[in-house]
């Protein structure tokens, strides 16, 4: 989830080469609607969203009894969000520019899921 459209594209294609399904969402309320409704493996958020943060929103999933796996990508490479972001279970805090070799092994890391030969 990520309010910048293009950065949400490049993601959601990253992803998609890599054989993982995902859906995108502008903002934490989108995504919110959707929750409950569906059964999502893991939660890839920006920090910095508009209305609901990202912090917010991790923590509004665990308030929900939720144990998803969440990733931050963000450009706020502030260490106290990374602490409080970890604090609250993170799987992993990846900072932009994105290292698309980092976060693919984060997220199969976060899913449980083996790299490809």
């Amino acid at each position: 989830m990520d309010d910048n459209e293009a950065m949400r594209d490049a993601l959601l294609n990253l992803l998609q080469v890599e054989g993982l399904s995902a859906e995108g969402y502008a903002s934490a309320g989108a995504f919110l609607n959707d929750f409950s409704s569906r059964a999502f493996a893991c939660l890839v958020t920006d920090v910095q969203m508009p209305g609901i943060s990202g912090l917010e929103l991790q923590c509004c999933l665990r308030t929900m009894g939720s144990d998803i796996p969440v990733i931050f990508v963000t450009s706020a490479e502030d260490a106290a969000t990374m602490v409080q972001a970890r604090a609250e279970g993170a799987a992993a805090y990846l900072t932009k520019p994105l290292a698309t070799t980092e976060f693919v092994r984060a997220l199969r890391v976060a899913l449980g899921v083996p790299g490809r030969c």
